[in-house]
């Protein structure tokens, strides 16, 4: 929320400072980044998490793993 807030404000301050519309946060890139930042963290703690309960043998014996 702070994120998308803050892209609103940048394209408000850009268009009166430099006259020049920046459009990205009301673009598609604009939406797939946002997409990216709030998603890729929620993946990655599940990854790790899923990870860490893996047997780190992955069902060789004793003899194979040393």
């Amino acid at each position: 929320m702070v994120a998308g807030f803050l892209m609103v404000m940048l394209a408000q301050l850009s268009m009166s400072l430099f006259h020049k519309r920046w459009t990205l946060a009301y673009s598609l890139s604009g939406l797939f980044i946002g997409y990216l930042y709030f998603s890729l963290p929620r993946a990655i703690v599940t990854l790790v998490a899923a990870s860490e309960k893996l047997d780190r043998s992955l069902g060789a014996s004793q003899w194979r793993i040393t």
